[in-house]
């Protein structure tokens, strides 16, 4: 590849994000890969969420039952008090049964990082230690009160195979404590294997973008292509919002379309036995890598003979239709669970890539905007998951981008054309209930296009009307409960929950509530669309990454000055449609607030997703505009943001 071939220097950039990957890379090998790939970590307690108080001249103990062949030590949530202690601390390592003090760790205080887990290594591992007790004891000769540490504990019995005692006496819940076991060296391999292929994908994308010119939807197929498959691997199975439950959706779809019983007598899916023995929680670690790479390649043979006690969703079976179809082809191959998972994942994966791959190459304008959504971290980790809501934006931008065509590209509305757009409004109206307004989008299309008035209202009318008729026929039980004026329990503190009828019953009371919600929330809801929280909103994006996103976003959305857009009446259409489904956002989650709190609980801010192109379009005006593309400098920023969020988050699950 020639330098000369690139204008005015812009080769500046794509050097510099090569520079940058790799700096950052390299820090964080250093930093981080390395120490992790050195230890492996199960944690067998959940929930930690108390100290047991200052650890003084007395006992802080825990026992716990080994479940692998190796022991290399453990490891203690350990927290300072958000202070300097100038303490000593004695640690100690017990076997259960022949009582022998393993080893003993005097370690003064003063360094100890406050709520982190600090590692207590065996100088020689042990082996051959499976089904084997031992005992953790935690104590401080010369700690005072003011000038002590503390360790964090679980309130409740979250580890049956071991316990809590103070000062000699059982206490309910555990010590937050993770087994170390033997090193996963393999974890150095696959970060620099990531690593390198970043590299190559940044070079690849700068090379076509800056020399090649490729066309943007066939850079988005390679783009999504690339980074889902990276993040189907990064977070890994079961650890996105609710994919227990949108797996097991399609696992029960796949055993009707196999022909095999779906659920047992008592109602739960039945499953093959290996798949029910499954290791992967929804909280990632070090773990649920070693776990991947060792089952990768495996295989099952076994027929179904276990249930799963997860609940499937109730909804439209269409919404897990990739997802089935990854998992029946991977039951027909005898693949295991973990080759199983990923089937399932990178169906839903294709579909959405399909999908909005026709979306950017028919819209007429915005095409940036569905590129630069793609690769929010947010919508990544939704498309590289079993979550319905890969399928609900996809049909939502293929939907916007197919009016958006109509209206300002095709001279006449084809029969062919009503009958996509109804398919398409049909297919997504019952995914969730409050994105039905966006069948209404169709009428941003001008009605000369339709050839008389009377054609335009029959077709947009039929389009409207067959999508709220989609909507009841699969949603008539949600839809019925909404309205109905019972207060329900709020599962999480007890309370009475706010109803639709209690809203009705108060206007004033209602948009007081409203106000408030927008108000203090309107942060979270424009951070969490975007990415800064993933997995169960426990893995942190860097604010200046999300804000980087934030920033393109905004450029995506500014056109050319000799491109078109959307005409004000569009706008004030899209407008309605836009404000009509926040709205009902908002309403959807009211029976998940207790009646007597001041803002609506509950919202998340990928909901907001499926209508954000016609957000961004909305903003797209004459009179801010730019006078040349470009679209290769926001490509080589999202590469950039992108592989520094790939880093960021394999660093935070690898170090637990």
């Amino acid at each position: 590849m020639s330098l000369k071939r690139f204008h005015h220097g812009s080769w500046l950039i794509p050097v510099i994000t090569l520079l940058i990957i790799l700096t950052c890379a390299g820090y964080t090998y250093r930093q981080y890969t390395i120490p992790a790939s050195e230890r492996l970590g199960t944690s067998p307690t959940n929930g930690v969420n108390i100290t047991v108080g200052e650890i003084l001249n007395k006992e802080i103990s825990q026992t716990y039952t080994v479940d692998s062949d190796d022991l290399a030590g453990f490891s203690l949530k350990m927290a300072t008090f958000n202070r300097i202690n100038t303490s000593h601390l004695q640690v100690s390592l017990t076997d259960m049964q022949s009582g022998e003090k393993l080893e003993t760790w005097n370690m003064k205080t003063d360094a100890m990082i406050d709520n982190a887990y600090q590692d207590f290594s065996l100088k020689t591992p042990l082996t051959s230690v499976t089904g084997k007790s031992y005992k953790i004891s935690l104590t401080s000769k010369d700690a005072k009160v003011g000038n002590a540490v503390t360790v964090w504990a679980s309130t409740n019995n979250t580890y049956p195979k071991g316990n809590l005692l103070i000062a000699g006496t059982q206490n309910n819940g555990d010590l937050g404590f993770k087994i170390l076991g033997k090193p996963f060296y393999m974890l150095k391999t696959i970060y620099i294997t990531v690593v390198v292929a970043l590299l190559f994908f940044s070079a690849l994308i700068s090379y076509l973008t800056y020399t090649k010119k490729i066309k943007l939807e066939k850079l988005f197929l390679l783009c999504i292509t690339f980074f889902g498959v990276i993040y189907m691997f990064l977070l890994p199975p079961m650890s996105s919002p609710d994919e227990t439950r949108h797996y097991i959706s399609s696992y029960k779809m796949s055993n009707t379309l196999l022909f095999k019983a779906a659920v047992n007598n008592d109602g739960d899916v039945v499953i093959r036995a290996e798949d029910a023995a499954a290791e992967l929680g929804t909280i990632p670690d070090l773990s649920s890598y070693s776990y991947i790479t060792e089952h990768l390649l495996s295989t099952n043979s076994s027929t179904l003979s276990s249930a799963d006690g997860t609940p499937p969703v109730d909804m439209s079976p269409i919404v897990y239709i990739p997802q089935t179809l990854g998992i029946m082809v991977a039951r027909l191959l005898n693949l295991g669970y973990v080759p199983l998972l990923f089937f399932g994942r990178l169906f839903n994966l294709m579909a959405y890539a399909a999908l909005v791959y026709y979306a950017i190459k028919m819209i007429p304008f915005g095409k940036m905007i569905l590129f630069s959504i793609s690769l929010l971290p947010m919508t990544l980790e939704l498309i590289s998951s079993y979550s319905y809501d890969t399928l609900t934006m996809a049909l939502s931008f293929f939907y916007v981008a197919y009016c958006v065509y109509l209206a300002n590209v095709q001279t006449t509305i084809t029969k062919k054309d009503i009958a996509i757009l109804m398919a398409t409004a049909v297919i997504l109206a019952p995914f969730k209930l409050v994105y039905v307004l966006l069948a209404f989008t169709c009428l941003i299309i001008p009605r000369e296009k339709f050839g008389s008035k009377k054609r335009y209202f029959q077709a947009t009318g039929a389009i409207c009307i067959a999508a709220v008729v989609s909507l009841v026929i699969f949603n008539l039980k949600n839809l019925t409960s909404a309205v109905v004026n019972v207060k329900g329990g709020v599962l999480w503190n007890g309370k009475p929950s706010l109803t639709v009828s209690d809203l009705l019953s108060n206007p004033p009371h209602a948009l007081n509530l409203f106000f408030r919600t927008f108000k203090d929330k309107s942060d979270f809801y424009l951070t969490s669309m975007l990415g800064n929280k993933l997995g169960w909103l426990e893995i942190a994006v860097p604010l200046v990454i999300i804000s980087g996103f934030a920033v393109i976003l905004l450029l995506s959305s500014l056109r050319l000055e000799t491109e078109k857009g959307l005409t004000k009446g569009q706008k004030l259409w899209s407008l309605a449609v836009i404000i009509g489904i926040i709205m009902l956002i908002i309403l959807s989650m009211v029976g998940a607030t207790p009646i007597n709190y001041h803002t609506i609980e509950g919202v998340q801010g990928r909901y907001f997703l499926p209508i954000l192109p016609l957000v961004l379009l909305l903003i797209s005006n004459s009179r801010v505009v730019i006078t040349q593309n470009i679209d290769k400098y926001m490509i080589s920023g999202l590469i950039l943001l992108q592989s520094l969020t790939i880093l960021n988050v394999f660093q935070i699950i690898s170090g637990r």
